[in-house]
């Protein structure tokens, strides 16, 4: 039954016609409180550059209305911004999969 109801969930997501993103990896920040060797998020920790908590629930929304499925919340360390919490749970409003 979940699995039935997975896949008419997708189905409804995928068949709005055209072409559409099925997934979205949205990066929240470039600031991180690690400092691995291998990271390209050295340097580049400016809050200023970042979405606000308004622009990101915009663009969900839009990603949302042209049927992407599947998002990941990404970044830096995304749990740095303290409207995380917010974001996670705007994107599981609309139904992404996250």
């Amino acid at each position: 039954m979940i699995a039935t109801h997975g896949i008419s969930y997708l189905e409804s997501r995928f068949n709005a016609g055209g072409k559409r993103p099925l997934g979205v990896h949205l990066e929240l920040t470039y600031r991180c409180n690690y400092n691995c060797p291998h990271c390209y998020c050295k340097g580049s920790e400016t809050v200023g550059k970042e979405l606000s908590l308004a622009e990101i629930t915009k663009l969900l929304s839009q990603l949302a209305r042209n049927g992407c499925a599947w998002l990941t919340l990404t970044g830096g360390e995304c749990l740095l911004r303290p409207d995380f919490p917010e974001i996670y749970a705007s994107a599981r409003k609309l139904g992404f999969i996250v």
